[in-house]
């Protein structure tokens, strides 16, 4: 039986279409994360390679939708109808995709007490904070600041205040943000001690060493510092003048 190219073409090109369009849309959008708002040790730390699974889910099964309603008997007007659907619908579930990222994305590395924890956009909106007041630290997205623990007892009282009454933690309380490196000698008390984390954690060792013959130098030229975050923490490198260099990628988390 002869094959019918015009007929496969009707159907299959809408298809190869959706497929190379969905395709570029994903390699965008990952871009986007991994360039802009998750940027490294984030993506992974904080939720943006979960966010890119999701945008993948609403992609994927569109060329799929586009294979079963594609039918070349099919009046013209009749499949640009379903094709036009299952596009605005598509779009609609990435629209609100993307938003949900946009809000999630980490604004701010904010250390308080003994490690640094991660701020999303939606955490600083939600007490009333835009993330552009964070401009006075600097053009780097995200802020890596230091907010500290008032010596006083006016100054815990506050914090207190703002804790139980206003339900704003610690590490959100952007008014009392100071730049991270001007403070650094008091976030190296809270050094990690790296050879005992490396020593049960072979991939971690790996990591570090190759960091090291990366930046050159000994395991003691550095500084390590926790960083707790959503999906799996963090060891964040540093030089003893408070430099960010590098990371460590704990495991991930099981609950979180």
């Amino acid at each position: 039986m002869p094959v019918d190219l015009p007929r496969m073409a009707r159907r299959w090109t809408p298809v190869l279409l959706h497929l190379l369009a969905s395709v570029l849309v994903l390699l965008a959008i990952s871009a986007l994360l991994l360039g802009l708002w998750f940027p490294a040790p984030f993506f992974s730390a904080s939720g943006g390679w979960q966010g890119l699974k999701l945008v993948a889910i609403v992609l994927l099964p569109g060329p799929l939708l586009t294979l079963v309603v594609s039918n070349s008997r099919k009046d013209r007007r009749v499949l640009a109808r379903d094709l036009g659907l299952i596009v605005t619908l598509q779009c609609l579930a990435l629209t609100g995709c993307v938003y949900t990222l946009y809000g999630q994305r980490p604004v701010a590395v904010v250390f308080w007490e003994s490690e640094f924890y991660t701020v999303t956009a939606d955490e600083l909106a939600e007490h009333g904070y835009p993330a552009s007041k964070l401009a006075r630290f600097g053009k780097d997205r995200p802020a890596w600041v230091y907010r500290p623990k008032p010596v006083s007892a006016e100054g815990l009282r506050q914090i207190l205040r703002q804790t139980t009454a206003n339900g704003v933690p610690p590490h959100h309380q952007i008014d009392a943000f100071l730049p991270y490196r001007a403070h650094f000698s008091e976030l190296a008390w809270h050094g990690l001690d790296i050879g005992e984390i490396t020593q049960s954690n072979p991939t971690m060792k790996a990591e570090l060493d190759a960091l090291l013959h990366m930046r050159g130098g000994k395991t003691a030229d550095y500084r390590y510092l926790a960083l707790k975050a959503k999906y799996r923490n963090v060891v964040l490198v540093f030089t003893q003048s408070g430099e960010r260099v590098g990371h460590l990628y704990a495991p991930y988390l099981d609950n979180p």
